[in-house]
């Protein structure tokens, strides 16, 4: 499967964004310390409302927690 989501700067996450079981893409954008998550993987706009965390030089990690 191919398809587009962010720009050449971004660093990707994956993750079950959703709970359902299926991890899908997200990005981080290190210029604004934006995510941006998405509940497929498919081009498309965000699904998740673009939220702000953290600074542009942090690198973001996906995992299981609790």
């Amino acid at each position: 499967m191919t398809f587009c989501y962010g720009t050449n700067s971004d660093r990707v996450v994956l993750g079950d964004w959703d709970g359902d079981g299926d991890d899908t893409v997200g990005i981080f954008r290190p210029s604004s310390a934006i995510f941006y998550l998405s509940n497929d993987s498919q081009t498309q706009p965000a699904h998740i409302p673009p939220f702000q965390m953290g600074q542009g030089s942090w690198l973001p990690v996906a995992g299981h927690l609790g």
